[in-house]
């Protein structure tokens, strides 16, 4: 179906649309009190990286979960790259040590949330 974000299996074995994926990442890496990079911003440097304009239209498609093709797998690698998580957590590959990278990023948002208050000793 052409409406039906493309999803793949997270350790549990429950479907995550990798729009869900995309966004975890935008959420998790920007620094607190800051705002997440723009679109445009991503669709620039995981242009670069691929040698060949991507459009931030592309990028908000992923977010949105209506690409209006399935994304290219060198795109979703590319913006792993960009995000420094592995590929296979967009592209639904094998994970070789099988980290719950969905897990991680939740609990480094909530770490980065909290702020140094939080850690007073």
């Amino acid at each position: 179906m052409k409406d039906t974000p493309p999803a793949i299996r997270e350790g549990s074995g429950a479907c995550v649309p990798v729009s869900t994926k995309v966004n975890q990442l935008f959420a998790a890496f920007h620094l607190r009190g800051c705002d997440e990079e723009a679109d445009a911003d991503v669709a620039a440097a995981v242009g670069r990286t691929l040698g060949r304009p991507v459009l931030d239209r592309e990028i908000t498609e992923l977010r949105t979960g209506r690409p209006e093709q399935s994304p290219a797998p060198d795109l979703l690698a590319a913006l792993s790259e960009h995000f420094c998580v592995r590929d296979t957590h967009l592209t639904g590959g094998e994970d070789v040590d099988n980290r719950p990278v969905g897990q991680t990023l939740r609990l480094m948002v909530s770490i980065r949330d909290l702020g140094p208050a939080a850690y007073r000793l």
